[in-house]
C-alpha cells in the first residue's frame, strides 16, 4: 500500500494539531511509537476520509455537546482528544493477528483483546498518555469496539465512547466497501459475488432489523450483506446523517451486479 505525501501531512497536522495529548512529544521520545505510527499509517483508517476524519467531522457537527453534556468529568475538548486517541489505537491489535495469520477475520485472533493487552498489560498506553485519568474509558472503548453488541456499561461517559468508536469505525468501512477491490477484502471479484446466495439464516437475520453474527457467514455474499446491515447498529444521529450524506447505503448495495435471482 502506498501512502501519499497528503495522508502523511495530514496525521502529522492532527497530531500537532492536538493540545491535551502531546503525541508530538511521545512519538519523537520513543522510537517505538513511531513504529506503531508507521504502522497505523498503512491500515485503511488513515485515508482522508477515513476514520479519524469520521471522528473530527463527527465532533464539529453536534457530539462536542453530548460530550459535554454527558457528564462533568471532561471538557467537550478533552472527550474530542480522547475520541482522537481512542480512533487511533483501536485496532493496534490487528497488527499482531495479521503477523500470525495473514488475515483479518475475526476467527482468528480477537484483535479488540489483544489490542488492550498491548496497551494495558505490557504497558504501552503511557507512551501516549502520562496517567491513568482516561485509562478506563479508553479501555473499555477498545476492548468492545468489534462485539457483536456492548456490553451494559453504567458509565455514561465511557459508554458515550463506546458507541461512538462503533460508529466511526462502521463510517469509515463504507469507504473501504465503496473503494476497495472486492478480491482483497472478500477474496472474489465483484461479478463472481454477485453469483452467489444469501444463506436462510443471514436472510432472516435481516429482517429482524439485526446484524449478522460473524460464525453464521458462509457465503461471500452472507459477508457482504452484513456489511450493509451492520448499519443497524448505528448509535448516533451524526452518523446517520454522514449516511444519507453520502448514500453510503445505496451505493454500497448498487457496487455489486447480483445475477443470482434469489439473491
Amino acid at each position: 500500500t502506498l501512502i501519499s505525501i497528503y495522508d502523511l501531512i495530514f496525521y502529522i497536522r492532527l497530531i500537532s494539531n492536538n493540545t491535551g495529548f502531546s503525541w508530538q512529544k511521545q512519538l519523537k521520545n520513543n522510537k517505538i511509537c513511531v513504529i506503531i505510527f508507521i504502522k497505523l499509517l498503512i491500515t485503511n483508517h488513515i485515508f482522508p476520509g477515513g476514520l479519524i476524519s469520521c471522528t473530527i467531522h463527527s465532533h464539529n457537527k453536534n457530539l462536542n455537546l453530548t460530550l459535554t453534556d454527558t457528564t462533568a468529568k471532561m471538557t467537550a475538548t478533552e472527550g474530542t482528544d480522547l475520541a482522537r486517541l481512542i480512533a487511533l489505537l483501536h485496532d493496534i491489535g490487528r497488527f499482531e493477528q495479521l503477523k500470525r495469520y495473514d488475515s483479518f477475520e475475526p476467527g482468528t485472533m480477537d484483535h479488540a483483546a489483544y489490542g488492550v493487552k498491548v496497551l494495558f498489560d505490557e504497558g504501552m498506553i503511557r507512551r501516549f498518555l502520562p496517567d491513568d485519568k482516561w485509562d478506563s474509558i479508553i479501555y473499555t472503548a477498545i476492548a468492545h469496539h468489534s462485539d457483536y453488541e456492548l456490553p451494559e456499561i453504567s458509565d455514561p461517559q465511557t459508554l458515550l465512547h463506546a458507541k461512538l468508536i462503533r460508529d466511526e469505525d462502521k463510517l469509515d468501512n463504507c469507504r473501504v466497501k465503496l473503494v476497495d477491490s472486492t478480491s482483497t477484502f472478500i477474496n472474489v471479484s465483484e461479478e463472481e459475488l454477485g453469483t452467489q446466495n444469501i444463506t436462510q439464516k443471514v436472510y432472516e437475520t435481516v429482517f429482524k432489523n439485526k446484524c449478522i453474527l460473524s460464525a453464521d457467514r458462509v457465503t461471500q455474499m452472507d459477508y457482504w450483506v452484513s456489511y450493509i446491515v451492520y448499519f443497524f447498529d448505528i448509535n448516533f444521529k451524526e452518523s446517520f446523517d454522514i449516511i444519507a450524506e453520502n448514500d453510503y447505503l445505496n451505493r454500497i448495495i448498487d457496487r455489486i451486479p447480483y445475477s443470482n435471482p434469489s439473491t
